[in-house]
């Protein structure tokens, strides 16, 4: 997971559990695998999700099954257990004007090449020397 500041505006969206987040934080009930549908979030969910609401009230949204990811699944499960929101920030792993980090050889090329504090792959936790 990788969080990006140094690129200006960015497009954050929300990954949350299907069953539980959609109905609960989103006027859309349509579930978007792909982060292709951006929905109103339900104004009285605005206040727990400022990250990804826009200025507008809506926000791009993902929705997540377990046997789409279960690591992910499982961290988001852990996440709503600790806060009682499950749904986690999202963006894309790239730098602005690259193209998706695919391979873990890449996920180190961009990660020393931004401000990112850590990087994680496979399990573990890396923090680049020159921080």
């Amino acid at each position: 997971f990788f969080f990006q500041a140094e690129d200006g505006i960015r497009d954050y969206k929300v990954t949350g559990v299907q069953t539980c987040a959609l109905p609960i934080y989103f006027c859309r009930q349509y579930p978007s695998y792909c982060m292709s549908f951006v929905s109103k979030v339900r104004e009285e969910k605005q206040s727990q999700l400022p990250a990804i609401t826009h200025v507008d009230g809506t926000a791009r949204y993902q929705v997540l099954r377990n046997e789409h990811n279960p690591q992910l699944y499982a961290l988001i499960c852990a996440f709503a257990n600790e806060t009682g929101v499950p749904v986690l920030l999202n963006t894309s792993f790239n730098r602005a004007g690259e193209p998706l980090v695919e391979t873990p050889r890449q996920a180190v090329l961009c990660a020393l090449a931004s401000s990112a504090d850590f990087l994680v792959v496979d399990g573990s936790i890396y923090e680049p020397a020159n921080r």
